[in-house]
């Protein structure tokens, strides 16, 4: 029986080390804001490795009281920007997370953030497991390449 339940808990361990390879970022970067400030954006690239369908159904940041996924829209004339929430990424497909799109908000962050810096992003999917992303903080006036996941 012992050797049975140790072969689930590896098991389960594969099946989650797995998951996590599922999503690739590629160009993680949070914008810098202006002083006073406790709102700002993400942006990335995410795509789907696996043969399953994937849903991005939430997340979290150690800088930020709360995260949500947005969406740009074109309604009526005018641009609109509204929650969303999940985002399904076919399996073998991407996703992109950019300006004036989809896109991340981090919500009441206490402190500055300052270009160069590293901002840590979790996100959680449905059957995908997480995805631990570093994203470089990039100024709004000159945006720059960086950023990586691990």
């Amino acid at each position: 029986m012992k050797r049975v339940f140790s072969l689930v808990i590896l098991l389960a361990f594969a099946v989650l080390a797995a998951a996590d390879k599922a999503l690739q970022v590629d160009e993680p970067y949070v914008r810098a804001m202006p002083p006073g400030q406790s709102v700002t954006a993400a942006f990335l690239v995410l795509k789907n490795l696996s043969g399953n369908t994937c849903t991005v159904n939430g997340g979290s940041s150690v800088i930020a009281g709360r995260l949500e996924m947005h969406e740009h829209r074109h309604e009526q004339g005018m641009m609109k920007m509204r929650p969303v929430s999940g985002v399904t990424i076919p399996a073998g497909g991407q996703v992109d997370f950019q300006p004036g799109g989809l896109h991340i908000m981090l919500f009441d962050i206490e402190s500055q953030l300052l270009p160069g810096e590293t901002v840590p992003i979790v996100l959680t999917t449905d059957v995908c497991g997480e995805v631990n992303i570093q994203a470089e903080v990039r100024s709004l006036f000159k945006p720059g390449k960086g950023g990586h996941h691990s």
